[in-house]
């Protein structure tokens, strides 16, 4: 997924991926959720600032994903005030932000 992060919230994200995301899809890693992740961020770029790429065992993986990992947060965060926290800070950063959704295969 690419996004265009405004400049100035790009501190701001890189606080909520540290304190938040690497763990979590640490753990989707671990559950075998996904196979692995990266975030990626183009600091003096004007268009695309952060990539966050995510790779999945298959394509039938990758269907199931939002509602695995919607069940994932739930366990891995059971507090539902903090749960809507975190979300609340993403959604603040990413608020009007435009994406590309892009899927590709490995070329092996």
């Amino acid at each position: 997924m690419f996004y265009k992060v405004p400049t100035s919230q790009l501190d701001t994200l890189k606080k909520l991926i540290n304190g938040f995301s690497i763990s979590f899809f640490d753990e989707l890693k671990t559950s075998g959720i996904i196979i692995d992740y990266h975030f990626l961020f183009h600091h003096t770029g004007d268009e695309y600032t952060v990539v966050q790429m995510l790779k999945h065992q298959s394509w039938n993986a990758i269907n199931d994903y939002w509602s695995q990992q919607f069940e994932a947060f739930k366990k891995f965060e059971p507090d539902e005030d903090k749960r809507n926290e975190i979300m609340a800070a993403f959604q603040s950063v990413f608020k009007d932000v435009p994406h590309i959704d892009n899927i590709y295969t490995e070329l092996k």
